[in-house]
């Protein structure tokens, strides 16, 4: 196996994050010769990590939520095709502003059982949180709402209003984003040895020249 001393690792880390970056592969070989064995079996571990994170399923509590959340929206959708229509239908005169009053309290409060719900669901399991797409905050100041746009997501949402992405809110990474953080952890580490070994250096330079000193006294 191709070896490395310490300059032409580092430029080959480099070389092989750009690659990354760029959108390429690394082929694990690769890694292996420039980690080493103890940082390559952490890479494996993560993506072993990674695996595991795929394969969880959602939480009871985030089914009913979604379940909840779904009626709310189609009241809503009601509420506004019915507000869309004309004032009188069938020759019959249609006290408009009551039924939109009515629907509209009607989806008002089928959004807030959802969200009444979901803050109990978080007060029992605080993790789920990492579900959806937004912060699980319930106070009167938050910037949650009772309408289709400030009400939370669960993170594999289709919807529009979803304002993150399943692998963020999941933590869940590529396996190129696995190699990536790998090297770029080996280059840190790199980096944190190459400073430490240059203040042993400077240490041990001031160390020379105190006892230089005393001696010439």
């Amino acid at each position: 196996m191709r070896t490395h001393t310490d300059q032409t690792r580092e430029a080959r880390i480099r070389e092989l994050i750009a690659r990354l970056e760029g959108g390429k592969d690394v082929q694990a070989r690769d890694l292996k010769i420039v980690l080493g064995a103890e940082q390559y079996k952490d890479y494996k571990q993560c993506w072993r990590d990674q695996k595991e994170l795929r394969a969880e399923e959602k939480p009871d509590d985030v089914v009913e939520y979604e379940a909840l959340l779904k009626e709310a929206l189609f009241a809503h959708a009601k509420f506004e095709r019915y507000s869309r229509r004309s004032s009188s239908r069938s020759n019959l005169i249609i006290n408009r502003s009551q039924k939109a009053t009515e629907l509209q309290n009607t989806a008002d409060g089928a959004f807030e059982r959802a969200l009444e719900f979901l803050s109990e669901a978080a007060g029992r399991d605080p993790t789920i949180q990492r579900w959806f797409d937004r912060n699980l905050d319930f106070a009167p100041d938050s910037l949650l709402s009772i309408d289709p746009v400030g009400m939370p997501r669960a993170v594999s949402s289709r919807s529009l209003d979803n304002q993150s992405s399943k692998r963020t809110a999941l933590g869940l990474l590529s396996k190129r984003e696995v190699k990536l953080e790998v090297l770029r952890d080996a280059l840190e580490r790199r980096a944190e040895v190459v400073v430490e070994t240059e203040e042993i250096a400077k240490r041990e330079k001031l160390r020379s020249l105190m006892e230089r000193l005393r001696e010439e006294r």
